[in-house]
């Protein structure tokens, strides 16, 4: 199975949408439309990850349908049904990169506003998998919208790695 998302412009509104492949029959399995009740006006699937049956997908949207979820939700990877897992991100934060690792979910972006309420403490912040509350897990990184993340064990990977100073790039890998 193969999962996609795609932001496009119909007769001068944007609209994205989130489906399942099955590669091996050339067929949707299911397909989902975002709303993108946004103040930005913007309108994007930013990221997307897998695990244990569930899709978390980021980006700049409102929910789907009537339920709000913006920024961040979860599919049933399955049947594409809305979970109810909700990490409660204000619309002011901005997904780029989703990693899982354990019970975290691993949010990096453009995170200036609140997850539950809570404001965000940094460029990089984890979430629980079950609740959706955001965890006590903080690395003093900025990752870069361009950056690449990965989960190994309990260590999640970043390259490039932007220290606190943005103007301060370690080329490489960083380990957090």
């Amino acid at each position: 199975v193969l999962f996609m998302g795609v932001t496009y412009q119909s007769g001068g509104t944007w609209a994205s949408a989130i489906a399942a492949i099955n590669t091996e029959a050339d067929t949707t399995l299911w397909s989902v439309q975002l709303d993108w009740n946004n103040p930005s006006g913007g309108a994007a699937i930013n990221c997307m990850t897998y695990d244990n049956g569930t899709l978390f997908i980021g980006g700049e949207f409102g929910g789907i349908g009537t339920t709000d979820r913006p920024n961040l939700l979860a599919l049933n990877a399955a049947d594409g049904s809305l979970l109810p897992w909700d990490a409660e991100l204000s619309i002011t934060v901005n997904p780029t990169h989703l990693a899982v690792s354990g019970n975290k979910v691993i949010i990096s972006g453009w995170l200036g506003g609140t997850v539950g309420g809570v404001p965000t403490p940094s460029m990089c912040i984890a979430v629980d998998r079950s609740t959706g509350v955001l965890l006590p897990w903080e690395p003093s990184v900025h990752i870069d919208s361009d950056a690449t993340i990965a989960i190994l064990g309990s260590k999640l990977y970043v390259s490039p790695v932007i220290n606190d100073d943005p103007d301060s790039v370690r080329t490489g890998l960083g380990a957090f």
